[in-house]
């Protein structure tokens, strides 16, 4: 094995020419290669999530999820495709996160959310929940 390694490198010193005419054909055809070759490097990728945003300012955060974030997760509770929810409250805002089946159909659920957080929406929340997915928000 360390012939033919010796008798390459002598092979490489004697025709530098060649080696170099070699590395550019290699180096023109990768590049060639890289322009034609159709394939997406970072794929568009959407999460089936959706998360709803309930703003009630100068309210605790047990209220929030009374008032607000416990009537949409019971409003939300049968939808199809639901995999889990995940609510958090601070003061004057409550988050839920609905995760759901890859494969659903975002807009149409989307929708369903938007109607359900209307409809329980709190007197004393001040603007109605918003939701978004990961590509298109309702109000």
């Amino acid at each position: 094995m360390s012939r033919i390694v010796a008798w390459f490198t002598e092979l490489s010193y004697r025709r530098a020419g060649l080696v170099i005419v070699a590395i550019a054909l290699v180096l023109g055809a990768g590049a060639l290669s890289a322009t034609r070759i159709n394939q997406e490097l970072i794929p568009d990728i959407e999460f089936p999530l959706i998360v709803v945003v309930a703003q009630a300012p100068e309210t605790q955060p047990g209220e929030v999820v009374r008032s607000t974030i416990a009537p949409i997760e019971a409003g939300t509770a049968g939808l199809e495709g639901l995999q889990s929810t995940q609510s958090t409250s601070v003061q004057g805002l409550g988050v839920l996160l609905l995760s759901f089946d890859f494969g659903v159909d975002l807009q149409g659920t989307q929708e369903e959310v938007g109607r359900s957080s209307s409809r329980s929406s709190s007197p004393r929340t001040s603007r109605p929940a918003r939701c978004s997915s990961t590509r298109r928000r309702c109000r």
